[in-house]
């Protein structure tokens, strides 16, 4: 239900909140694409997102695949559940076999091993994406005033005054959440696929 209000919000040419619309405008989307507010916060959340998705996935994966390390990186829980879950359908007789048929360790991992987790992995990793682009407390304590991400100016924005290009912003981050909902529900039936083959 907050998906059926929030989403024709976005296209209202008013400027509040309300219900009925006034008409139908984009200009709470040019707001958000051309705002030195809104723009510099989403261009933010993206960077943080991908520095804690490169270090989160190596992270978690080692853990999962029982190096012990220490669990800094927020994310890496994410990434460790999603990992070792794939990790429950892997047979270790795939890995033995590569090794007695003389493959390097380092080989037998990166084609065989990497190939068949691949899935959780690239699931981990977009979970560990998503933790990181919603994270607002951990911002909110850490964010110097040019540090600012979207989840941060989306609380402001709400806290301090009610901009319809708030709608805006939510709209576009329910688009990109059923993209990235759809890209692992494909990475799962891959992995089904693979694993059901093999059985």
């Amino acid at each position: 239900m907050p998906i059926v209000a929030v989403v024709p919000l976005s296209f209202n040419s008013g400027a509040f909140l309300t219900y009925p619309l006034e008409g139908f405008s984009l200009r709470w989307y040019d707001d958000f694409f051309t705002s030195p507010r809104w723009l510099p916060a989403l261009r933010n959340s993206i960077v943080v997102g991908i520095a804690t998705t490169a270090i989160a996935t190596p992270l978690g994966t080692l853990a999962a695949l029982g190096l012990v390390l220490a669990h800094t990186v927020l994310a890496a829980p994410f990434v460790v559940v999603v990992v070792h879950a794939t990790l429950q359908g892997f047979d270790p007789a795939l890995w033995r076999a590569a090794l007695s048929l003389g493959a390097p360790p380092v080989a037998a991992f990166r084609k065989i091993v990497l190939p068949l987790i691949a899935p959780g992995v690239i699931s981990g990793a977009i979970f560990a994406f998503t933790t990181s682009f919603d994270e607002i407390v951990t911002t909110i304590f850490l964010a110097g005033p040019e540090q600012r991400t979207l989840p941060l100016q989306m609380f402001d924005g709400v806290r301090e005054q009610i901009s319809p290009t708030i709608t805006a912003a939510a709209t576009l981050l329910i688009a990109v959440s059923v993209v990235l909902l759809s890209a692992i529900e494909v990475l799962r039936r891959r992995s089904a696929r693979i694993y059901g083959r093999r059985r």
